[in-house]
């Protein structure tokens, strides 16, 4: 999480030990919510399925810093994270969700499933578009570079066939 300190106004990073929360919530066939809490603050978020689709609807969290003595609160309607209904939403890459404007959820290395759940097991996985575009880039660059190659050397052969006018051979 990250919030903005009311004193100084800079930016302050509290890490979540997994290993040191309780999680709860409930599934039901068109919403389900998971609240994760710790000490010192929870994150709830709540899933929505509407067809053969389902997202994070809303987002809400808590903070307490106690070195500041201040209660950082937040929470966030915006549809997040949407994946087929049966499949898992995975994502490497860090996800900032901003819940006020002194107070950021960051999730990274995740892995979310609402719905349509087997053996207890995650459905095929869907990426995140942050991971796809991680492997995309160096994937263009290549190709753009391979086509480059491609094309220099064909100019090199045309120009070869091309310097001897004025002159014919004999």
């Amino acid at each position: 999480m990250i919030v903005t300190n009311t004193k100084t106004g800079e930016l302050e990073y509290f890490n979540i030990d997994p290993n040191a929360t309780q999680t709860a919530g409930y599934c039901g066939y068109s919403q389900s919510m998971l609240n994760i809490s710790f000490d010192g603050g929870f994150i709830k978020f709540i899933f929505t399925k509407k067809e053969m689709v389902y997202y994070i609807s809303v987002t809400e969290a808590s903070l307490t810093v106690l070195s500041q003595g201040f209660v950082y609160n937040g929470i966030k309607n915006k549809q997040l994270f949407s994946t087929a209904v049966g499949n898992s939403f995975k994502c490497l890459s860090k996800q900032t969700v901003s819940l006020a404007n002194n107070f950021q959820l960051q999730v990274a290395n995740s892995q979310l499933q609402a719905f349509d759940i087997v053996n207890n097991q995650f459905g095929k996985e869907e990426e995140c578009t942050l991971d796809r575009n991680k492997r995309l880039i160096p994937a263009t660059i290549g190709f753009s570079l391979s086509g480059l190659i491609i094309i220099i050397l064909f100019s090199c052969v045309l120009y070869r066939r091309n310097t001897h006018s004025g002159y014919s051979r004999i």
